[in-house]
């Protein structure tokens, strides 16, 4: 059998069983056939994240380092090779972190970038192909309406397992699951199987406030216990356990969540719309409403508007005022 049909036939690959699979074939095909078509076809920019990785993890790569540390180098390779090479170099003696330093700046700067990638790949493999949020992950974060059915059914399973039994309001914790998971994918901050603390924060602590509409705290209360509950869920059915930078970052901004999302520093231009909107009395969760205060929204904003232009007509005359006596003071002077 020829040695690129283990590259060719990927696509029909069990993802529960890929690194079982590889590693079969691999001793069917012969290490070093496999190791020089794999390196082939990375140069080549031939070889997908999803297959790269995990095969460089199952042979010996050392025999291979030049070339892997050329590949990663070279202006041609595009990020997804120089990723693969990357994870193939992890697998070696090569200090990793010398290995970056010594790159191309704008290079090892998008190679740092997309590391979450390169993560979230790994854990799928680990897990057998990421389980519940595996469509997630394949998702465009770009395609709203693929992100949106895929979020659907990742928080309708986890609403169905035991760690959400003890969640006291179930309909908000979805809700909150949901927007977190959406403004994740969709600002390209991944899956929680990828995501880091500081990934975490960005979504609580500068996307939710941005986009995220509340009344009062209490609205926020069930949000940090679900999340809580959520990860705890995602650990479990994918078995890699969860990070624990996550779950310190959960804990410490518990307190501070509601009043966060309650902080008009924090608002976006949507936020600050449909807050100003709430501020004002208006039903902001109605059309009518929306176009209501839509119109009072665009009257006080032309009023304010026309008050500044008068304000900055008023300044102007009065330096022009100002400049005209100071030169007549001058031509007065000038004749005596």
């Amino acid at each position: 059998m020829p040695v690129s049909r283990l590259f060719d036939d990927f696509p029909f690959y069990d993802p529960s069983r890929l690194v079982q699979t590889l590693c079969d074939r691999i001793a069917l095909d012969g290490v070093e056939n496999v190791r020089s078509e794999a390196l082939r076809r990375l140069e080549a920019g031939d070889l997908p994240l999803e297959l790269g990785a995990p095969l460089f993890s199952c042979f010996e790569v050392q025999p291979v380092v030049s070339e892997v540390r050329r590949i990663l180098h070279s202006p041609s390779s595009t990020i997804e090779t120089r990723l693969i090479a990357f994870a193939a170099l992890g697998n070696t003696s090569v200090d990793l972190i010398r290995e970056v330093e010594s790159m191309d700046r704008d290079a090892a700067d998008a190679l740092k970038a997309n590391l979450r990638k390169l993560r979230e790949t790994m854990a799928a493999v680990r897990s057998g192909g990421g389980g519940p949020l595996r469509g997630l992950m394949k998702a465009d974060p770009d395609d709203v309406g693929a992100v949106e059915e895929q979020v659907a059914s990742i928080v309708q399973l986890f609403m169905e397992s035991p760690e959400a039994e003890p969640l006291q309001d179930r309909e908000s914790a979805g809700w909150w699951i949901g927007e977190f998971l959406l403004l994740a994918r969709s600002n390209d901050l991944g899956t929680p199987l990828g995501m880091m603390g500081s990934d975490v924060e960005d979504v609580l602590s500068e996307l939710m406030p941005h986009n995220v509409t509340i009344e009062s705290e209490e609205e926020a209360l069930p949000a940090i216990p679900a999340l809580r509950a959520f990860f705890n869920w995602v650990a479990d059915v994918t078995r890699i356990p969860a990070s624990e930078k996550v779950s310190q970052l959960l804990d410490a901004l518990e307190p501070h969540f509601p009043s966060m999302l309650m902080d008009e520093t924090r608002f976006g231009p949507a936020r600050g719309f449909l807050t100003a909107g709430l501020n004002a009395g208006f039903d902001m969760s109605t059309p009518a409403g929306l176009e209501a205060f839509q119109r009072q929204w665009n009257r006080e904003h032309a009023q304010a508007q026309s008050r500044a232009a008068e304000t900055k007509k008023d300044a102007s005359a009065k330096k022009r005022k100002a400049r005209m006596e100071k030169a007549s003071r001058k031509r007065n002077r000038k004749k005596k």
